[in-house]
């Protein structure tokens, strides 16, 4: 699958890294904004719109072309539709993105990683530490490169692995006690 993306670039300013891990999300949110990606073969950039309920969660990335690529996880499930109309399923997200997209993010422990920093109702500052890994296999890296003022909750992000380099300017936040931007 091929997709036509234009590379966007962020700011590279670093703020503060902390260590994440894999819990179910409590919370119902959404986030949207910009994404770019580096990996292996390629580069891409688009819009994301990423929502979050008790029982599962979806990413929609889509370029200003009308292309589209939504990754749906719930239950140990992942499918993965596109605007060319193919929906593949798989019980490994990462098999699934690397097959299909050519990269990889570990989505799922992002997605419980938020949902437990709204649920803490603390200052995001207050979580770091001086590891600087998440996810299962501690390969990736992240970066909080900016803070929304009125919040305290990131606006810039940046993740990095030997593999791949995301980047997310989050425009949107909204939680279950209203928008956020």
């Amino acid at each position: 699958m091929v997709f036509l993306f234009l590379l966007t670039g962020c700011s590279n300013a670093h703020k503060d890294t902390f260590t994440l891990t894999a819990k179910s999300p409590d919370r119902i949110w959404s986030l949207a904004g910009k994404v770019s990606v580096k990996y292996n073969s390629g580069a891409f950039s688009s819009r994301f719109r990423w929502e979050q309920d008790r029982y599962s969660s979806k990413i929609l990335f889509k370029n200003s072309f009308g292309q589209y690529v939504k990754v749906t996880m719930k239950k140990g499930l992942f499918v993965l539709e596109n605007s060319q109309g193919s929906t593949i399923k798989n019980d490994s997200l990462k098999s699934l993105m690397i097959e299909e997209l050519g990269w990889f993010f570990p989505l799922d422990s992002l997605s419980s990683w938020i949902g437990r920093l709204i649920s803490t109702n603390k200052k995001l500052r207050n979580y770091a530490t001086s590891k600087n890994a998440f996810s299962e296999d501690k390969r990736w890296r992240m970066v909080i490169e900016e803070f929304v003022p009125s919040s305290n909750l990131p606006r810039k992000l940046k993740f990095s692995s030997d593999e791949a380099e995301i980047k997310l300017i989050i425009k949107e936040w909204e939680l279950e006690n209203g928008k956020i931007d």
